[in-house]
């Protein structure tokens, strides 16, 4: 599966692109981004959300037991965004469906992320359309991340990995940053000065 990593910097993509407004130079976007940390840090870890199955696996001396269990679902996602949802609009209400469609995106691409990772230890696949179907799904066919090993976190295999899983996110992660600092379209710009 994923690694947090790759899992983060989706997420923060997407909130920069959501959260940011297009600011028209690097300065301001750096500044919007500063002003912003804090809710794109929370949209990264949303998009981590699904591995907290690790830490229900700590007591029994293995994080990997409950992990692309039913956290790496439909369902599940679908109970967490809608209480992060309600969540945000009681605390500043407004924009609701744009809000919980956002939400959902971040959070469902996390299963978007693992199901097009090379899964090499079992259990394979993830319970991606529970609670509607309760069979694992393992898609060899949509494979772009490579497989990492669970049980030497510190090897160069799980380096070659994380370095594969960069090369394809982070250019990503720019490429919105870029266009939110880009200047806007010359006619914009122009109609906006004649105001």
């Amino acid at each position: 599966m994923a690694t947090p990593i790759g899992h983060a910097l989706i997420g923060g993509m997407l909130g920069i692109g959501y959260l940011l407004p297009r600011t028209g130079s690097p300065a301001a976007a750096l500044r919007a981004l500063w002003e912003q940390r804090w809710p794109i840090i929370g949209v990264a870890l949303l998009a981590c959300l699904p591995d907290i199955a690790f830490f229900f696996g700590l007591p029994f001396g293995n994080i990997n037991r409950f992990h692309q269990g039913y956290t790496h679902s439909l369902g599940w996602i679908a109970i967490l965004v809608t209480g992060i949802w309600i969540t945000w609009q009681r605390h500043s209400p407004g924009h609701g469906l744009a809000r919980f469609v956002f939400l959902s995106v971040v959070a469902y691409s996390h299963l978007l992320l693992d199901i097009m990772t090379v899964d090499m230890g079992a259990p394979y696949g993830v319970y991606l359309f529970w609670p509607l179907y309760d069979q694992r799904i393992h898609t060899p066919l949509l494979y772009i991340f490579r497989d990492l090993d669970r049980t030497h976190v510190f090897s160069a295999h799980n380096f070659r990995g994380l370095a594969w899983e960069l090369a394809v996110t982070l250019p990503f992660f720019l490429l919105v940053l870029l266009w939110k600092a880009a200047p806007r379209a010359v006619g914009q710009i122009r109609s906006n000065q004649d105001r």
